[in-house]
């Protein structure tokens, strides 16, 4: 068997959107690089200490998080981050999760 570590202290903290309360294999297999910061498919960003740091994480990653859970403003600062800060996104699904009913990312990059 197989056995994951923890990823060190001092690893890069990432933004970890979606899915649910209990850790799936794509978070473990995170978790042993990166220090996870992450809110579930059914909390929203709005209000958030994550929020806040929006621009700053190395990686954001959305796995069936609803885009709904995203503003404008959001999605403008995740862009943002990508294209002139260097920043990562990874996002995880099919059809259901991005362009079918439950993540409606259609046009999440039209601005």
């Amino acid at each position: 068997m197989i056995e994951a570590s923890a990823a060190p202290a001092d690893a890069p903290e990432l933004l970890f959107l979606g899915e649910g309360p209990r850790d799936s294999y794509v978070q473990g297999a995170l978790s042993t690089a990166f220090r996870l910061t992450k809110l579930t498919a059914g909390q929203s960003l709005s209000g958030t200490a994550p929020e806040q740091r929006l621009g700053e994480y190395p990686l954001i990653v959305l796995t069936d998080y609803p885009a709904e859970h995203l503003s404008t403003a959001h999605q403008e600062a995740i862009v943002d981050a990508v294209e002139h800060g260097g920043r990562g996104l990874l996002m995880i699904g099919g059809w259901a999760s991005f362009g079918g009913p439950h993540g409606s990312y259609s046009g999440f990059t039209d601005r």
